[in-house]
């Protein structure tokens, strides 16, 4: 009977193992733990297919009874083999690191060894086990066979003091390991005391197929979850990847809002999903989009009339927990009856509430109503609200750049017949007022938007036929041109010329942009207008000043003329008798007593004669060049006179010394002198001074008269200064 029963546990053993072998094939990866868990199972299959041939030889079932010693030889080894396998699987399996392995390995052979020489020493003795009289298997020294067990029993133990240790260690570092690593150590110890203890029942076989069975258990079930996990970020990914799409095509926020709640509904399965907003007091809310499902009853305009201590609880919840969960039962305990009849008569099964969140403060909620997937897990719900936040805050940048652009659209229009609109991000151009011309152009089809550089190019190609105009105005043919023209000015005016068919018209154009909050430009708004008549009126303005101008420069011209002839010597280009004496007046009435002068009296000699022989044209050249003379060794504040004819006074302030007025006489008359070079005539003069510090002009020339006529009379070309009786 004994015999039976291991054949029969040894057959079901290798049933239960080949089932294993192809469930595993079927549903695990080829990993390096399947590879270690397919190791063990071939050693196990061999233990169960030789313990199912020990069974059948010790029955007499095949072979004679020759064959019980080396069948019950081969069982007893290759159940320590299995025994040395399961302790390098566990050791392989829970990627335990042991230092010195080889060593480690050298020294857990030596059991193996052990047995190995015991069973060699039992064919020579057969004190171990041998055939009896009766022909039968009979054990012989107990104490043998259970130094066999103790071998087998080391590698159990060493087994599972490994996989407690790593499953430790594993469990610190926040790595997962599977409990079937010490189950399976645990269950061939078990089993093996009760071999001892029980030999007629085979609980060696029976201990190692639920090892492994319990092992592949595990490992199934592992497998499991890993393909739901799998599943898990599959649905994941393709959602986000739906998102990305969404976001991609860059539609209106209201549309990608609306887009973006219809797959989360769907990635949930939900009857309902409904964005709101808190209003300012976070005491209320405010629905902002909705998504139903077919049959499913809209509550957007119910919702907001929520009391207040209900959105305070949701908005509570969302800041302790991250997250608002109710699963409606008929044990579920609401906080209002409100609550409660909206959830009733809603037919709200479980609720899911996402925060939208902004600078750590809750602006907004999702609500995922009547979910059948993915309860409690809200991360694509989290990852989906970020989104739909970043498109309502373009939503509210889109709303404040229109209002914005539509101020300056408004200013513009007052002055301007033709206004245009340029979105920067999309390139593209909206008319919001066109003139007559401008409708002929593009058509009356106002806020019909226009690629910018094609209706630009259009515009300039069709209505300017100056190349140098038109390759001038080429230059705003871009956005990019556009931006860098206004880089540091808010606007820019440009005036230009169209061809009509009876010549040509003036336009101006101004180019304001437009900024957002983040000082960004996202528009650009164009102003138009036939200024044609203005600037014609202008250039007609300016002629008509132009010709003012000139007829006042004419008149300013005689005035001066006058003015000039009156006080100056047209001739010499020096003060006339009149407006010189006149002015020496007025500078010794205001001069202090103790500034000092010379009056010089200079009377060209013989210049009559150069009148009679050599003509009025001579003389009068002779006299603007004695005039030049005298005004280039005049200083400033000195006065020159033509006192009449060929006779004239000069005035030369601060002089004191009768040496350095004689000197400047000197200059004067040696460069009358040169007047006459090359000449048939000389040009001499006579220069008599007088220095004095009085007030009395009339004295002073007396006294300077008579020096010049002692010259005169010495025969002229000569100087004499005098001083007065102060000096």
């Amino acid at each position: 009977m004994l015999d039976i029963q291991y054949v029969l546990v040894g057959a079901v053993s290798l049933l239960i193992l080949l089932l294993i072998i192809v469930q595993g094939r079927k549903d695990q990866n080829q990993n390096e733990r399947k590879k270690y868990f397919d190791y063990l199972i071939g050693v196990t299959v061999i233990f169960c297919l030789i313990d199912i041939f020990w069974g059948l030889v010790v029955s007499g079932t095949i072979l004679s009874s020759d064959w019980i010693v080396f069948a019950t030889t081969l069982f007893y080894f290759s159940a320590t083999v299995v025994a040395f396998a399961l302790l390098v699987f566990v050791i392989a399996y829970s990627g335990y690191k042991l230092k010195y392995r080889r060593f480690v390995y050298l020294v857990l052979v030596i059991p193996l060894v052990i047995e190995t020489a015991l069973l060699f020493y039992n064919f020579s003795s057969g004190a171990i086990f041998y055939v009896g009289t009766d022909r039968r298997y009979t054990r012989g020294i107990d104490s043998f066979v259970k130094t066999l067990y103790v071998l087998d029993y080391i590698y159990f133990f060493v087994a599972f003091i490994i996989s407690i240790c790593a499953f430790t260690k594993f469990k610190k570092e926040n790595r997962k390991l599977s409990y079937s690593i010490v189950l399976f150590c645990l269950i061939p110890i078990v089993t093996g005391f009760l071999q001892l203890l029980y030999p007629n029942i085979p609980y060696y076989s029976i201990g190692y197929m639920l090892s492994c069975f319990s092992i592949f258990i595990f490992e199934v079930v592992r497998e499991r979850e890993r393909f739901s996990r799998e599943l898990l970020r599959h649905q994941q990914k393709d959602i986000l990847d739906a998102c990305s799409n969404v976001l991609y095509r860059n539609s209106v926020p209201d549309e990608t809002i609306n887009t973006l709640i219809g797959l989360l509904a769907n990635y949930y399965i939900a009857d309902r999903v409904l964005l709101f907003q808190l209003t300012d007091d976070k005491k209320g809310i405010k629905a902002e989009s909705e998504w139903l499902a077919n049959g499913v009853d809209s509550i957007a305009d119910e919702i907001e009339s929520i009391p207040s201590s209900i959105v305070e609880m949701l908005v509570g919840y969302c800041y302790n927990d991250g997250e608002y969960y109710l699963n409606v039962t008929e044990k579920t305990t609401f906080k209002t009856a409100f609550f409660r009849l909206f959830v009733q008569q809603n037919k709200i099964k479980n609720i899911q509430v996402v925060p939208l969140i902004a600078e750590g403060q809750i602006i907004g909620m999702i609500e995922i109503e009547n979910s059948k997937e993915y309860l409690h897990d809200i991360t694509i719900a989290k990852t989906v609200s970020f989104l739909i936040y970043s498109e309502l805050l373009r939503k509210r940048r889109m709303e404040q750049e229109k209002a914005a652009s539509g101020a300056v659209i408004e200013a513009l229009a007052v002055e301007y017949a033709s206004v245009f609109h340029i979105d920067v991000k999309d390139d593209m151009l909206t008319p919001y007022r066109l003139d007559e011309r401008m409708k002929k152009m593009y058509g009356y089809n106002l806020k019909k938007k226009l690629k910018y550089e094609k209706a630009y190019r259009y515009y300039i190609n069709h209505l300017i036929t100056d190349e140098l105009d038109r390759i001038e105005m080429l230059e705003f043919c871009s956005k990019e041109s556009l931006m860098h023209l206004l880089h540091d000015r808010t606007y820019i005016t440009k005036k230009y010329k169209i061809t009509t068919d009876t010549g040509y018209e003036y336009y101006e154009a101004k180019i304001v942009k437009v900024k957002g909050d983040d000082d960004v430009v996202n528009s650009i708004v164009i102003g138009i207008e036939n200024i044609d008549e203005k600037i014609k009126a202008q250039q007609l303005e300016e002629k008509n000043k132009m010709i003012q101008q000139k007829k006042l420069e004419s008149a300013m011209e005689e005035v001066e003329t006058i003015i000039y002839e009156g006080q100056f010597d047209k001739l010499t280009g020096i003060y006339n008798k009149t407006s010189g004496t006149e002015i020496m007046h007025k500078y010794l009435n205001a001069k202090d007593d103790g500034i000092y002068y010379v009056l010089l009296f200079i009377d060209l000699d013989k210049f009559k004669y150069i009148n009679d022989n050599f003509g009025h044209l001579e003389g009068d050249d002779i006299l603007s060049k004695v005039g030049s003379v005298i005004k280039s060794n005049c200083r400033v504040g000195d006065i020159a006179v033509r006192f009449g004819g060929d006779e004239f006074l000069v005035m030369l302030k601060n002089i004191s010394d009768v040496s350095l007025a004689k000197k400047k006489a000197d200059l004067i008359a040696t460069e009358i002198t040169r007047i006459s070079y090359g000449k048939e005539y000389s040009s001499t003069c006579s220069i008599g001074g007088f220095i004095t510090n009085t007030r009395d002009l009339e004295k002073s020339m007396e006294n300077a008269d008579k020096a010049l006529y002692e010259v005169k009379n010495k025969g002229r070309n000569g100087i004499k200064i005098v001083a007065d009786e102060v000096v």
